[in-house]
């Protein structure tokens, strides 16, 4: 899954007349809008899905990947996998051992949720692997293997290819970033010409 927010100078208005009164001096100013506004996508991406998920904004931005398309074009890209359930604040934190597992609940947008019993009654419990890795398994069958990690939803589909509204706070803050950004270009070139 992914997730892309793009930026194209000739697309926005003010950053074409910016290059056509300037030409090529313009350019530099207007990379370093664009550069700075996309990078913006990354911060701003963590705040909103940080506060509301329960990710780490950590783990929001290594998502990301910001780079150059073609000319005066930028984009930022978030990729990722499915996120083990463990990894939304799973209680309880450690096995419990011996015994029966008592069930596992996991913060979902700020509320608590309970793990229901699958299909065949079994219930998901947490445990450490040989490798050290601590997660939330539920039985196949009704074995003690094998076992199969639950995972929730990837980063980039909670950004943006699941949900329309982050997407387009994304970009719109993009676009109102990369026009502040040019505006203190435009001013810084235009002071360069009268000197």
């Amino acid at each position: 899954m992914s997730l892309d927010v793009t930026l194209k100078a000739e697309d926005l208005e003010k950053a074409s007349l910016f290059l056509k009164a300037f030409g090529k001096k313009a350019e530099s100013g207007v990379y370093q809008a664009l550069n700075r506004a996309i990078k913006g996508v990354r911060t701003d991406a963590a705040r909103l899905v940080s506060s509301e998920y329960g990710f780490t904004k950590t783990a929001v931005k290594k998502t990301f990947m910001i780079g150059r398309m073609g000319n005066l074009e930028v984009f930022a890209r978030s990729t990722g996998y499915k996120v083990p359930l463990y990894n939304f604040s799973a209680l309880p934190r450690k096995p419990r051992y011996p015994g029966p597992p008592q069930g596992v609940s996991v913060k979902v947008k700020s509320t608590r949720k309970f793990i229901e019993r699958d299909s065949g009654g079994r219930l998901p419990f947490i445990t450490k692997m040989s490798s050290g890795h601590i997660g939330v398994f539920r039985r196949t069958d009704n074995e003690s293997l094998p076992i199969k990690e639950l995972s929730g939803p990837s980063i980039p589909s909670v950004l943006g290819t699941d949900n329309n509204e982050v997407k387009d706070k994304l970009q719109e803050g993009a676009v109102e970033r990369f026009n502040k950004n040019l505006t203190h270009a435009i001013d810084r070139a235009i002071q360069g010409a009268r000197v």
